[in-house]
């Protein structure tokens, strides 16, 4: 079985610094196969208050990742696969992108450590994939 989770954050205003509205969508889910979602174990949107758009990507991803961990503690998974509609965080965490922005160096770092948390959980220790995945199919796995 794999665990597959879905993220998504957003920032409403994101030009205007004193307007923003920020929020974090996941859902996690089990899986026999990654092409379609199997049972759905949770499911949560989070209001995070003011912060850009990809401080809000990030912050989707840490509290995903958190949540499987905890999922974890109960079932352990062949595969953990991240999907998000984020190509910064993607890239970030593939290595392929720098991290530029002060702000996203911590979120980076914690994402990595849960990831590596993760991996140690998984049945073949053969890490997290994180795969970018169209919003649309996010949307549609997230309901919003």
């Amino acid at each position: 079985m794999n665990i597959v989770i879905y993220t998504d954050g957003g920032c409403k205003n994101n030009q205007v610094a004193e307007k923003r509205v920020a929020y974090a969508s996941f859902a996690i889910y089990n899986d026999s196969h990654d092409l379609m979602p199997g049972e759905r174990l949770h499911v949560e949107t989070k209001s995070l208050g003011n912060m850009t758009n990809n401080e809000a990507e990030y912050w989707a991803t840490i509290i995903g990742l958190t949540e499987a961990l905890s999922q974890t503690n109960q079932v352990q998974a062949e595969k953990i696969i991240l999907r998000t509609d984020s190509r910064l965080v993607v890239n970030q965490l593939g290595g392929e992108f720098k991290i530029k922005r002060e702000t996203l160096k911590p979120l980076y770092k914690f994402c990595v450590y849960l990831i590596e948390q993760l991996e140690k959980r998984s049945k073949s220790g053969s890490g997290v994939e994180i795969r970018w995945t169209p919003r649309e199919e996010i949307v549609k796995i997230l309901g919003h």
